[in-house]
């Protein structure tokens, strides 16, 4: 259900862009305006106004201290099967699941996702992990990856597009764009733009 939002009394959603420093592409595909300008509401599923700033943990993330991976023993629960680096999705003592990514991309796509969440763009939790093992691996102790999980009442539902969604024209928008030209993000593809149902505790 790509350039899609859902509306529901209870729940609202907000979009996550995960980008990677690597070498820009070009896009030379037409974007599809939408007819009218985008509301203001409605880009704050994309963007909110960093005004906590000031007291924001930038090293650790929206996922702070509380959900730091540890350097425990995960379960396997699946390969990674797209994109050019290799990767699993594992499960902590505690139960969580983390997809892991390793190679080259796992350090830098961390660094500009905190970029990203500092200027108000919305982030999942996301993780740098230099010594982590695997259960039941022949190479037990593993690389350093990515670490990324999902924060509780975060659900993804949908992806949505670069060139077709209904953030095109508004300022958080152009923003968004100009960000991954500096930090030469090339891997700017719809799998990477997700939509969340996002549940309110006051709900």
């Amino acid at each position: 259900m790509e350039g899609q939002l859902l509306h529901k009394s209870v729940v609202s959603t907000g979009l996550l862009i995960v980008g990677t420093a690597l070498t820009i592409g070009a896009c030379a595909r037409p974007l599809h305006r939408p007819l009218q300008a985008p509301a203001a509401d409605l880009s704050a599923e994309l963007w909110n106004d960093p005004i906590d700033l000031g007291t924001r943990d930038l090293f650790h993330g929206p996922g702070g201290t509380a959900l730091v991976p540890r350097a425990v023993t995960y379960t396997f629960v699946a390969r990674k099967t797209s994109g050019t680096n290799p990767g699993y999705d594992v499960r902590d003592p505690e139960g969580r699941t983390w997809s892991v990514k390793l190679g080259e991309e796992s350090q830098s796509e961390v660094t500009v996702s905190r970029i990203l969440w500092a200027l108000g763009f919305h982030q999942p939790p996301t993780y740098h992990v230099e010594r982590w093992q695997l259960a039941e691996s022949d190479t037990r102790e593993q690389p350093a990856g990515r670490f990324r999980t999902e924060l509780p009442g975060h659900e993804a539902v949908a992806e949505w597009s670069w060139y077709d969604n209904p953030f095109i024209g508004s300022r958080p928008f152009a923003a968004l764009v100009t960000i991954n030209l500096l930090v030469k993000n090339w891997d700017l593809k719809t799998p990477n733009n997700k939509v969340y149902l996002v549940e309110h505790a006051d709900a």
